[in-house]
C-alpha cells in the first residue's frame, strides 16, 4: 500500500555552513536533492544560497534564492549525474543570463527560461536572485505543458496583460504552496500549475495565438471544484455561481477543452478517490467511507465508476491490485 501523500518540505541553507564550504556544500545539496552542477562565485567565502522544495510525484517544485554566483552542468557532469526533466525556472528577483545549445539568453525579473536539464548548460546571476523552479520528467512535457524539447531552450517574456496576469497566479500558487502545503490542495497545485504552464507556453511559442482573457474563468473554476471534491453540493451550478458566469457560458468554456464541468468534476472525484484508497493514512476508513468523502451517494455508483476509470474494484485498487 502506498505512504502517505502529505507533501514534505525540504529546506537547505549554506548559512549554516563554515564559509570556506559553502559552495561544496550547496554543489553536494543540489546534487542529491535537484541536479547534478558546479557552482562558483566571485564572492567566495561570502556566497549564500538557500533552497526550499517538495516532490509532488511527477512534478517537483523549489523556490531558490542567492548571491552573486554561478551554476554550470558540463557534459561531464550531465553523464555523471543524467537528469531527464525539463525545468521551468521563474525569475522573481534579480538579473541573469542562460547560455545552452549555442545560445545566449538574457534574463531579467519577470522572465522565464524553460530548458532541457540534461543537456549541458551554463546559468549566471549577475545581482542577488531569487527564483522557482519546476522539476517535469521529459516523458511528461509534451503531454502536460505541450513542449517541443528540440525548441528548448525558450524564454517566456510574458508580454500581454493577460500572460502577466497569469503569472501573478501562478507565484501566488507557488509561494502558497511551500508555505502551506496540504495533501488536499497538492493535486489541486499539480493540475493548475500545468494548465497555466501549458498556456502561457502555447501564447509564447505559437504564432497567432493569444490567451483569451475567459482563461482566468476556467482556471479559477477548476481550482474551485479540485479544493471543494468532497462537497455534496457541487456541481455546475455552483461553479459557474463561483466564478460569476451563466451555466451555459462555463459549459461553453469547458466544451474547447474537450469536456464538460461535469465529467471534470467525476473525473477528479475518481482520481482523488484512487489516491486515498492506495493511501496508507486512510486506512482507517472504509471504503464507502472513501467513496461518500469524494461525493458518490453509494457504493453501487462508485464501484462502478471505479471499474470503468481504472479496470478495478475500490478494494482491488486498496489492496494493490490495480
Amino acid at each position: 500500500m502506498a505512504s502517505s501523500t502529505f507533501p514534505t518540505i525540504i529546506r537547505a541553507c549554506t548559512s549554516q555552513q563554515v564559509p570556506s564550504s559553502r559552495l561544496s556544500f550547496w554543489d553536494r545539496y543540489s546534487t542529491e536533492s535537484l541536479i547534478g552542477l558546479r557552482t562558483s562565485s566571485s564572492l567566495a567565502d561570502d556566497f549564500f544560497a538557500r533552497l526550499s522544495g517538495c516532490s509532488l510525484e511527477e512534478l517537483k517544485l523549489f523556490d531558490i534564492e542567492g548571491s552573486v554566483h554561478c551554476v554550470e552542468r558540463n557534459g561531464g557532469i550531465v553523464e555523471e549525474f543524467p537528469k531527464p526533466s525539463i525545468f521551468s525556472c521563474h525569475l522573481t528577483r534579480g538579473n541573469a543570463y542562460f547560455v545552452q545549445k549555442g545560445r545566449v539568453v538574457e534574463l531579467n525579473a519577470g522572465d522565464t527560461i524553460i530548458y532541457d536539464a540534461n543537456k549541458p548548460f551554463t546559468y549566471g546571476f549577475a545581482t542577488p536572485m531569487r527564483q522557482f523552479l519546476v522539476d517535469l520528467p521529459v516523458s511528461l512535457a509534451e503531454k502536460q505543458w505541450g513542449i517541443d524539447i528540440d525548441a528548448l531552450p525558450v524564454k517566456l517574456s510574458f508580454r500581454t496583460p493577460i500572460d502577466i496576469a497569469l503569472r501573478s497566479e501562478l507565484y501566488r500558487s507557488f509561494s502558497r504552496f511551500l508555505g502551506s502545503p496540504s495533501t488536499e490542495y497538492t493535486a489541486s497545485f499539480v493540475e493548475q500549475t500545468n494548465f497555466i504552464l501549458k498556456s502561457l507556453i502555447r501564447s509564447e511559442t505559437r504564432e497567432a495565438y493569444d490567451l483569451n482573457p475567459s482563461i482566468f474563468y476556467v482556471v479559477h473554476a477548476k481550482k474551485f471544484i479540485l479544493e471543494n471534491l468532497c462537497s455534496s453540493e457541487l456541481d455546475l451550478s455552483a461553479v459557474a455561481r463561483h466564478v460569476g458566469l451563466s451555466s451555459r457560458h462555463l459549459c461553453r468554456l469547458f466544451r474547447s477543452a474537450g469536456y464538460s464541468v461535469s465529467e471534470y468534476i467525476w473525473t477528479k472525484r475518481a482520481e482523488k478517490a484512487r489516491r486515498d484508497l492506495a493511501d496508507a493514512s486512510m486506512a482507517h476508513l472504509s471504503v464507502y467511507e472513501i467513496a461518500f468523502q469524494c461525493g458518490y451517494s453509494s457504493s453501487a455508483h462508485f464501484t462502478r465508476a471505479m471499474v470503468e476509470r481504472f479496470g478495478a474494484t475500490p478494494s482491488s485498487i486498496r489492496r494493490g491490485l490495480s
